[in-house]
C-alpha cells in the first residue's frame, strides 16, 4: 500500500485531469490523500465531484504554504511509501506501479523520481531525461534538483526523521541539499509524469526563486568538490553555470573564462557566456527556454518513446479541464 499525496491550492482549471491521472493508475492500491491549501476558486468542488474511496481530502483552514501542507500530509498519511502528486500535472498509468515495484525490490533507495516531460495544452515541449544513479543526482544538485518533486516516491520516515520539509520557497530543493548525505536517490529511466508548463512560469518570481536557490546553494559552494563530488578541475565551471543561473551574468563570465579553451569552445558553455551579453530581459528568456532541451527533443520527435507521450497526452483530454469527473 502506498499513499499518493497532493497538495492543492487554486488548481481547479487542472485538478481533475492531475486526479484522473492517479485514479486510472495500473497501480490499484493506495490511499489518495489530497490537502487543499485554502483554495479561494472551486478545487474543492472539483474534488469532492469524484466518487471514489480511495480519496481522503483535508482542507485546510487557512493558507499555511506548501511546505506546511506537506508536512501535514506526511503525518496524515498511512503509509510508508508516499508517492507525490501536484493539481496541476499527469501521472502516466504505469509510474505507480513501476514505482512500487523498484522501491520494493531496493530497499536501500529511499527517494525514487523518474524522466518526465514539460508540456502545455496538448503539446509536449521537451522532455528532461534525468540521470539515473546516485553519485550523479548528487553532483547535479550543485546547480538544481535532479529529482522531479511531483514525480517523486519515498520512504516517509526518512523525510520525517531528517526534519521534513522547510516552511521557505522552492522546499523540495532545500530537502534534499539538507539530505544528500544521509540517503540514496535513483531516477527511473523512463518518462511517467508531465510537468504542466504554464505561460507566466518564466516570468513568475524569477527574481525571488534565483535567489532563493542562490541562499540555499551558499554553505555547500564553500567547498562544492567535497560537497558535490564534483572533480576540481570542474569548479570554476560549476561556479561559472550557478552564477549564470542563480547569480551574476558577469561573474558567470569571469568563471567561463577559466575553463580550459577547448571545453570553452566546443561546449554549451561558449553560447551560454555569449548569452550573458544579452539585455537582462533576454538574457532571462533565452535561459529559461532550455533551448538544448527542445533541441533534443525535435531531433527525437519520432522515437516510440515520444510518440507515446504525445500520445497519452492527446488521449487525457482539454487542457481546460472542462470534462466532468
Amino acid at each position: 500500500m502506498i499513499t499518493v499525496l497532493m497538495p492543492t491550492y487554486n488548481n481547479s482549471e487542472y485538478v481533475s485531469l492531475a486526479i484522473r491521472s492517479i485514479l486510472n493508475q495500473t497501480f490499484g492500491n493506495f490511499e489518495f490523500l489530497i490537502i487543499d491549501d485554502y483554495s479561494s476558486d472551486d478545487t474543492i468542488n472539483k474534488i469532492e465531484a469524484f466518487n471514489d474511496k480511495r480519496i481522503r481530502l483535508i482542507v485546510n483552514d487557512k493558507n499555511t504554504g506548501l511546505g506546511n501542507t506537506l508536512n501535514k500530509g506526511l503525518r496524515e498519511s498511512k503509509f510508508e511509501l508516499i508517492a507525490r502528486m501536484d493539481g496541476d500535472d499527469i501521472s502516466l498509468p504505469e509510474r505507480l506501479e513501476k514505482q512500487f515495484k523498484f522501491m520494493n525490490e531496493y530497499g536501500h533507495i529511499h527517494v525514487l523520481s523518474c524522466h518526465y516531460a514539460m508540456f502545455s495544452g496538448s503539446k509536449v515541449l521537451f522532455d528532461i531525461r534525468t540521470c539515473t544513479e546516485h553519485e550523479d543526482i548528487k553532483r547535479r544538485l550543485s546547480l538544481h534538483s535532479e529529482v522531479i518533486h511531483p514525480g517523486v516516491m519515498y520512504r516517509k520516515s526518512v523525510i520525517l526523521d531528517h526534519g521534513g520539509y522547510s516552511g521557505g520557497f522552492i522546499e523540495d530543493y532545500e530537502l534534499w541539499l539538507r539530505i544528500k548525505d544521509k540517503i540514496r536517490f535513483h531516477n527511473l529511466p523512463e518518462t511517467l509524469l508531465l510537468k504542466r508548463y504554464h505561460g507566466k512560469s518564466i516570468s513568475l518570481d524569477i527574481e525571488k526563486k534565483n535567489r532563493t536557490v542562490y541562499s540555499y546553494t551558499e554553505k555547500y559552494f564553500i567547498n562544492p568538490v567535497a560537497e558535490f563530488g564534483i572533480t576540481k578541475s570542474g569548479e570554476n565551471i560549476i561556479r561559472g553555470w550557478r552564477e549564470y543561473f542563480y547569480g551574476s551574468k558577469k561573474s558567470a563570465r569571469a568563471y567561463f573564462r577559466k575553463a580550459p579553451a577547448w571545453l570553452f569552445l566546443f561546449s554549451r558553455i561558449f553560447p551560454g557566456y555569449l548569452s550573458t551579453f544579452l539585455s537582462k530581459g533576454l538574457f532571462v528568456k533565452f535561459r529559461e527556454m532550455r533551448i538544448r532541451f527542445r533541441i533534443s527533443y525535435l531531433l527525437n520527435y519520432f522515437s516510440e518513446r515520444n510518440r507515446k507521450i504525445r500520445n497519452f497526452l492527446r488521449q487525457t483530454g482539454s487542457v481546460q479541464d472542462k470534462i466532468s469527473p
